[in-house]
């Protein structure tokens, strides 16, 4: 990249056809023109020697689109493959199980491998995904869920019309399992736990040596940069940048701070700061991040207010949270008044290495005892309470409607009547009982909510009556 007029070009992937420029749910909104890449890649001066669909957009598996992709691949130079994750397998109101892109798009980026290995991969998608395929193409874009007029956007990238300049605000992990959170999410029926206090994201891979697909701060451009001359005074850092590179860019030259400390647990970096360069080849400008109340203080639990610990910090200037290209360091007076901290109790959270943290140092942390993670069972269902919940309840009508609403979702799902499961899952399961009268459009009142809880708390026949009377008195 940057694509050439000379290169025949192949696109595949069905998001090429149909977009995923948006959310998914109530975040839906009525474009006023929609780009698709097909419609707007004509107005490039490309040879295109076609187009095929390659899967199908909900994850059902397709020879015979899979072997269209690979006959067209073979007609081309360069593929463009568009993949991504689809409106069902990333909506609002329901939490992905995995990071993963569906299994027959991965197929298709094998299948099309075996018959020209020159992809470059277009992804579309609001949310981190592994990448178990990125070492089988020669090139990635990521345009996350880029609007209306996207496509237009990306083939002013692919096609060099406009310099990427975008950073990563998230790190990209090799799989679910690397992430802090995997130990701990969902968690249990009532609550989720937290257990890994500030160690989120790149503060987590970093402090604790975990590798990653791609990290936070990270990003291409068609030019390259130089850092040099590092200085730093009270009130900031700064930096001389210059493009060395032939073609015009943007650089966001990021400020990382560290300390090491035997009092305060902390990640070993954190950003602090960043700012957006233009600069045009061998030019070169100073650039200051300024320090601000936010740069050195942290929150002291003891004395409950943000304080600063005394000592030497690091100051790092890099191109991502990986990529340290300048270090220097600031002596700082400190405001500790307390030692907030227990090292022998919370030692996990010293290390960074926070996978494995016990009961009585969590509790340490947040300082009262872990609330009751699971649903009392001795208790009837209420207002506030769900579908789900109805696994334990006393009466039979519950428990059935449970599963018969556990195994819709399964069934639709695997029929490929994904965005009807996910309605089920949003509108029925996790819907509180007192939702039923307020989003039904008016079909149940609260009377009937009364006597739908009445039976599935174990009174069967009295909850019957009180909703056949509700229902009367909704007639009327």
């Amino acid at each position: 990249m940057p694509l050439k007029k000379t290169e025949k070009l192949a696109i595949i992937g069905d998001f090429a056809y149909t977009p995923r420029y948006q959310g998914a749910g109530s975040s839906v909104v009525n474009p006023t023109e929609l780009e698709t890449t097909l419609e707007a890649v004509k107005r490039y001066d490309l040879d295109v020697v076609g187009y095929a669909p390659g899967f199908n957009r909900y994850g059902k598996k397709d020879q015979k689109k899979l072997k269209q992709a690979q006959q067209l691949a073979k007609e081309a130079d360069v593929i463009l493959l568009y993949l991504g994750l689809d409106e069902v397998t990333e909506a609002e109101g329901l939490d992905r199980s995995d990071m993963k892109i569906p299994s027959n798009q991965l197929d298709l980026v094998q299948a099309v491998k075996t018959v020209n290995p020159n992809i470059v991969v277009v992804l579309s998608c609001g949310s981190a995904v592994e990448l178990p395929f990125v070492d089988d193409v020669k090139g990635l874009v990521h345009g996350y869920l880029s609007g209306q007029a996207g496509a237009k956007a990306m083939l002013n990238i692919l096609t060099g019309k406009t310099n990427p300049s975008g950073k990563l605000s998230e790190s990209y992990p090799i799989r679910y399992e690397d992430t802090p959170t995997y130990h701990y999410f969902p968690g249990k029926e009532v609550s989720v736990e937290y257990r890994e206090g500030p160690f989120i994201g790149y503060r987590y891979y970093d402090s604790a040596d975990v590798n990653v697909r791609f990290p936070y701060g990270y990003g291409l451009s068609y030019t390259t940069f130089k850092y040099e001359d590092v200085s730093v005074t009270d009130t900031g850092v700064t930096v001389k940048l210059t493009n060395t590179g032939g073609v015009a860019g943007k650089e966001v030259v990021q400020l990382y701070v560290g300390k090491e400390s035997s009092r305060i647990f902390r990640p070993n970096k954190e950003l602090k700061g960043f700012k957006k360069v233009h600069l045009f080849p061998n030019e070169t400008k100073e650039v200051t991040i300024d320090f601000d109340d936010y740069t050195f203080r942290y929150f002291n639990v003891s004395t409950n207010k943000w304080e600063k610990e005394a000592g030497t910090y690091q100051l790092m200037i890099a191109s991502s949270s990986e990529t340290i290209q300048l270090m220097t360091t600031i002596d700082i007076e400190g405001s500790v008044n307390a030692h907030p901290y227990d090292e022998k109790v919370l030692a996990p959270y010293y290390t960074g290495n926070i996978r494995e943290i016990s009961d009585a140092a969590f509790e340490a942390l947040i300082g009262r005892p872990i609330p009751k993670s699971t649903w009392d069972r001795s208790q009837p269902l209420g207002y506030n309470d769900t579908i789900s919940q109805c696994r334990y309840s006393k009466g039979w009508i519950g428990r059935f409607s449970y599963r018969l609403v556990t195994f819709a979702h399964t069934f639709l799902w695997k029929m490929g009547k994904r965005e009807t499961a996910n309605l089920i899952m949003m509108s029925v399961y996790h819907m509180p009982f007192r939702g039923y009268a307020r989003m039904t459009g008016g079909a149940i009142n609260m009377p009937m909510v009364d006597g739908m809880l009445t039976a599935i708390n174990g009174q069967f026949f009295k909850g019957i009556k009180e909703v056949v009377k509700g229902r009367k008195q909704l007639k009327k």
